[in-house]
């Protein structure tokens, strides 16, 4: 936060990892120039690693006024070279403001650095017990997974493989490209890209045969009130009226999928609360620690985002409604 609130100062040195360099760059190629490496008064931070590593080393303990020359691979590509030519016109040191009460009041909506970093605290806390409580629910399927035994059907592995495909298609779509542009843009050849997406589908439908079969064994069953909470997750989700939600996906004959998907997210829970964590000295773990109130999911997806955390979860499958990858919106079927 205090690094979001910081000035620049010229100063007359060298550069340092953290400082800001104002430069002219040009970046070219067997003699053509680059787009996106040519420019005049460039600010650079010293040790980012935003170009590549040369330029970091090489601004290290520059100098305004300096021209530094050198070559680098261009990443991912270690057969094309880059050539540099960079000035280096002024050195920028990085002031934070001091953490006290008063920029804390100036630049949160708490009074003291005291509150804030009690709010900062309990923020990380809530989104690392959610992150906890989802990787206990991860594991557990895994573990289930890993005692499917005997050959998976072929079709029932190229059905989940298809819908994989569709929905990167999608993506792309959205973003104006296709699977033959993304695998031209990656370098990848078809069975490249569906390799790893095979193996993925198959351990999704062992996933999704266990926990069927655990809801079957169990006698699991979704009751009509968990059926409109659901469709009301979705509708708020995609920005519609529940009645319209519900439409959508007996017009497109997802309500079976949608009950499905229920039952099998209880028998997870199921499976969870019936599961033993231990930590990596073998010592069991204390459940309360991971429990987690249904609207505390969101909070901690708000929290992560205030907090600028990088955290790779999707808070939106805390229910464990996609661990075969359903998307029952009725968009895409």
């Amino acid at each position: 936060m205090r690094n979001a609130f910081a000035t620049l100062t010229l100063v007359d040195r060298q550069a340092h990892p953290g400082d800001s360099v104002t430069i002219e760059i040009e970046g070219s190629s067997d003699g053509e120039a680059i787009d996106g490496l040519t420019a005049s008064d460039y600010v650079y931070e010293v040790g980012s690693g935003s170009v590549v590593p040369e330029m970091d080393e090489q601004l290290t303990g520059a100098s305004a006024g300096d021209r530094l020359v050198f070559s680098a691979v261009v990443p991912g590509n270690d057969e094309q070279m880059i050539d540099f030519v960079v000035a280096v016109k002024a050195v920028n040191e990085k002031v934070m403001p001091e953490a006290n009460d008063e920029w804390a009041a100036s630049s949160s909506e708490f009074a003291t650095l005291d509150e804030l970093r009690a709010d900062i605290a309990r923020r990380m806390n809530l989104v690392k017990r959610v992150q906890a409580n989802m990787a206990m629910r991860d594991e557990t399927v895994k573990a289930l997974v890993e005692l499917v035994d005997g050959d998976i059907p072929d079709s029932l592995v190229e059905q989940e493989l298809d819908r994989r495909l569709q929905d990167l298609n999608q993506r792309l779509a959205q973003q104006g490209a296709d699977l033959n542009m993304y695998m031209q843009a990656m370098g990848q050849t078809r069975d490249d890209l569906v390799g790893p997406m095979r193996e993925s589908a198959v351990e999704a439908v062992k996933a999704d045969l266990a926990l069927r079969s655990v809801a079957a064994s169990e006698s699991i069953q979704v009751s009509d009130e968990e059926i409109a909470t659901e469709i009301d997750n979705l509708a708020r989700r995609f920005n519609m009226k529940p009645k319209v939600a519900r439409r959508n996906l007996e017009a497109n004959f997802q309500m079976p999928l949608l009950i499905a998907d229920i039952r099998k997210a209880k028998a997870v829970t199921w499976l969870t609360e019936h599961a033993t964590a231990v930590d990596a000295d073998g010592k069991q773990i204390d459940r309360a620690l991971l429990e987690v109130a249904p609207n505390e999911f969101d909070d901690a997806e708000e929290s992560a985002e205030v907090l600028g955390l990088d955290t790779d979860v999707d808070f939106d499958d805390h229910e464990g409604h996609d661990h075969a990858g359903h998307d029952h919106s009725g968009h895409n079927h």
